[in-house]
């Protein structure tokens, strides 16, 4: 509906004119880049660290993993490839139990992403389906067994660290305390997640239950040998973890030399005639 009687005191047309009001003229505050020199600096700072670091873990690799066990089983399982001897050779069910479904409302939803357990937005979720939800404590295990092969990326088993409710469609385990160690147990499920657990899906969404994931066999050294290798892993892949933080920034840094050079290029702060 439009009032036909009411006219503007500024064009005595119906209606009230309008004011278009341009954000970007008013509150846009252009942040000064840094000079070329300035960034050069920093990025042959971080660089040079790069190179340490890299340099580190090649020379470290070599040393390291000169050492190989002397006996190992040869390949009796096709995901695994040859093991130790020594190590035992077994089904999967018999470090884990699947935990019975325990419903918590006072703790937040969560999910898995990444080969991580992390707390999940309420914004799209009902009531209603937050009530399906099952808890998941720290220490405990979650898998994603739905939809493998929509994604064969992303890590679908998780060592969780907050306590938090996640959809029923999850599998939540405990695992033996006796039998496996909860770091070793993680790093081993994130293997066997890349390198066999997608094969096993069936159905159309290709979906597996803990039944699929427990028939399968891998290889065990003793408990203390377990906590040894995932100090191990844990501690070297913190190394690899620091030099990709690094490699992301000296991304970033490039990209602002890009613009730097761009800037002093076309704007007469470089004298660029003779550069060719």
């Amino acid at each position: 509906y439009v009032d036909q009687t009411y006219r503007d005191d500024d064009d005595n047309e119906v209606g009230i004119v309008g004011y278009e009001i341009n954000f970007n003229r008013y509150f846009y505050q252009f942040s000064k880049t840094r000079s070329l020199p300035e960034v050069d600096i920093e990025l042959k700072k971080l660089t040079g660290r790069i190179s340490e670091k890299m340099a580190s873990i090649l020379d470290s690799d070599k040393e390291k993993f000169s050492n190989h066990y002397s006996v190992t089983i040869g390949e009796r399982d096709t995901w695994l490839g040859a093991v130790p001897a020594d190590w035992s050779l077994e089904k999967i069910k018999y470090s884990f139990q699947e935990k019975m479904p325990e419903k918590n409302t006072d703790v937040p939803p969560g999910a898995i992403s990444y080969g991580r357990v992390v707390k999940k937005s309420t914004e799209k979720l009902t009531d209603e389906t937050q009530e399906t939800y099952q808890r998941i404590a720290p220490g405990e295990f979650l898998i994603n067994p739905i939809n493998l092969n929509y994604d064969l990326v992303s890590l679908r088993t998780a060592l969780s660290t907050i306590d938090v409710k996640v959809s029923p469609a999850y599998i939540v385990l405990k695992h033996d305390e006796q039998k496996i160690s909860p770091k070793f147990a993680e790093y081993l499920l994130n293997v066997f997640d890349v390198k066999h657990m997608k094969t096993l899906g069936a159905g159309v969404r290709q979906t597996i239950t803990f039944k699929d994931i427990g028939n399968v066999k891998w290889a065990l050294p003793n408990i203390h040998e377990q906590a040894e290798i995932a100090d191990f892993v844990e501690k070297e892949t913190k190394h690899i973890d620091d030099l990709i933080d690094d490699l992301n920034n000296c991304v970033a840094l490039l990209r602002e030399h890009r613009f730097a050079l761009i800037e002093s290029a076309v704007t007469g702060k470089i004298d660029v005639r003779n550069a060719a």
